[in-house]
């Protein structure tokens, strides 16, 4: 006598029919390189490039037409804030690198090669002074980098700023202010 094992996961028409279910969908990953910030009706700033501080002003201004007052300070609000803490890292960003600096002169290692040592002491030597301006040179960019970042987006919230709270406008927040660039203060 044959034994026949019988599957228990079922006929050839039950996987057929299972196959052609509808897949679970997979679910998305969000990260900084696919989820834009801005889910606001107010266009980002442009950071580089063109300003494009007329397209922002137009934009709060038609929100504003259609929405309560509460909801487009929000909205505004919302914007602002996105761009006051992207010009407070660039800010710390800069502190940071200038006070590494600092440290790095104080406490810089005498780099010189005396007669008598090795190729590979002056090899080391040499390769280690080389990071270090490497290190500058980088930081020097950064530095130049948050600058610009910084000037734009002050520009940017000032005629904003003007561009709601004038004419048809009428918007003026109390708390839409504009650091400055030393870190003491706002107008």
């Amino acid at each position: 006598m044959i034994a026949v094992a019988q599957d228990d996961s079922g006929s050839l028409a039950d996987a057929a029919r299972k196959s052609r279910a509808p897949a679970a969908k997979a679910k998305a990953v969000i990260n900084d390189d696919n989820f834009s910030a801005n889910h606001s009706p107010i266009p980002d700033m442009n950071i580089d490039g063109v300003d494009n501080s007329d397209e922002i002003i137009k934009a709060i201004t038609a929100y504003k037409k259609d929405h309560t007052p509460e909801e487009t300070e929000q909205a505004v609000r919302e914007w602002y804030d996105r761009y006051d803490m992207m010009f407070q890292k660039a800010f710390d960003e800069t502190n940071a690198i200038k006070s590494r600096k600092q440290d790095r002169q104080v406490n810089a290692p005498q780099y010189y090669y005396r007669d008598g040592d090795d190729p590979e002491t002056y090899r080391q030597i040499d390769e280690a002074r080389r990071e270090v301006l490497l290190a500058d040179l980088q930081d020097q960019k950064k530095v130049q980098k948050n600058g610009l970042l910084q000037a734009r987006i002050q520009q940017t919230l000032q005629k904003v700023r003007t561009g709601i709270g004038t004419g048809t406008g009428g918007l003026k927040y109390d708390w839409m202010k504009i650091r400055f660039g030393n870190g003491n203060g706002s107008w």
